[in-house]
């Protein structure tokens, strides 16, 4: 597959639309005040030595030049995949805490129960390694990735709706951080088993499930609460939360979203409330994890093709300095 590893690097090339547009527009008013002038054999022996074809291939080879630059450094590269040499599975947790998530309409709350299951999966999956992520408004890393299970249980047990200040649910973030924190270049297989409410306050949640599939992660979906929704108070309070205007606020399950992205990186979606189904559900789809997600498990190595780029853009600059600026005289 074909890609750009700095894909944010293309947006120059909008710049060179300018000085592109004005070199345009003086070759075409060049050649009108020419016509204007008079008689145009007499001016052409006037000007005998100045050449309006030479005026307009010089900078329009350094524009090219630049533009052959700017692709360089956004390095065009192709996948080189890699087989894996095992099957071991790293496991990142992604949990919502915000404050929508202490609604009742899982018992005893959204996020006990979800701190429950992710206990139970850390004790029955067969998995390499675990870690944990929490995230409101933002995302924070509470566990990178390790062997230890005991320390993961102990920092799932202290999980609250505290641990994020700024309230809201950036699953865009979430899953940016899953994909910095897991290690991409190991021989091991790369899963995210997220639990939210799904109400997403940001738009980059689709975007970083494909960056994740690129990058071999599957993510399972996890829907806590219910579409008919629930009231729920914050943290160390007695009234329940209300919005700007005054209204009581109503959290819902956004399934779509959820099974969305799930979809989108080859994994599935479970409802909270089901727990008795989603461990052995899991458990069969880690147990047949190589035989689903081929492609999956695999180091990225890439061949890029920067240097193409970069010795045409050098190539053209050496021809725009060796080509006179008038013509030769005869």
């Amino acid at each position: 597959m074909f890609s750009f590893q700095h894909i944010e690097y293309l947006n120059f090339l909008f710049l060179l639309l300018v000085p592109g547009s004005l070199l345009i527009y003086a070759f075409f008013w060049r050649r009108k005040i020419q016509t204007k002038l008079g008689n145009v054999l007499l001016i052409a022996q006037f000007i005998k030595s100045f050449s309006l074809r030479l005026f307009f291939i010089k900078p329009l080879l350094i524009l090219i030049a630049l533009a052959l630059l700017i692709i360089s450094a956004a390095n065009p590269r192709k996948i080189i995949p890699a087989e894996s040499k095992n099957t071991d599975i790293d496991l990142m947790f992604a949990l919502d805490v915000s404050n929508s998530m202490l609604s009742a309409d899982i018992n005893p709350t959204r996020l006990s129960a979800a701190k429950e299951l992710i206990k139970n999966l850390v004790q029955t999956l067969d998995v390499n390694r675990v870690g944990l992520i929490v995230f409101a408004e933002k995302a924070l890393l509470q566990l990178p990735i390790t062997h230890d299970t005991k320390a993961a249980e102990m920092y799932i047990n202290e999980v609250s709706t505290d641990a994020i200040p700024q309230q809201g649910t950036s699953i865009g973030d979430a899953l940016a951080l899953c994909d910095k924190s897991l290690n991409l270049n190991e021989y091991k297989y790369k899963t995210v088993v997220l639990i939210s409410d799904g109400e997403a306050h940001d738009n980059t949640a689709i975007r970083m499930a494909e960056q994740l599939r690129e990058n071999g992660v599957v993510v399972y979906c996890i829907g806590a609460g219910t579409p008919q929704g629930s009231i729920f108070k914050e943290a160390g309070s007695t009234e329940y939360m209300k919005d700007e205007n005054g209204k009581t606020v109503i959290s819902r399950l956004n399934e779509s979203l959820l099974k969305n992205i799930a979809s989108i990186t080859g994994g599935n979606f479970f409802l909270l409330n089901d727990q008795n189904d989603i461990i052995p559900a899991l458990k069969k789809e880690f147990s047949n994890f190589e035989k689903k997600h081929t492609g999956t498990g695999q180091t990225r190595s890439y061949y890029s093709y920067y240097q193409l780029f970069l010795f045409a853009a050098i190539l053209l600059m050496i021809i725009e300095i060796m080509i006179p600026e008038k013509k030769r005289a005869e």
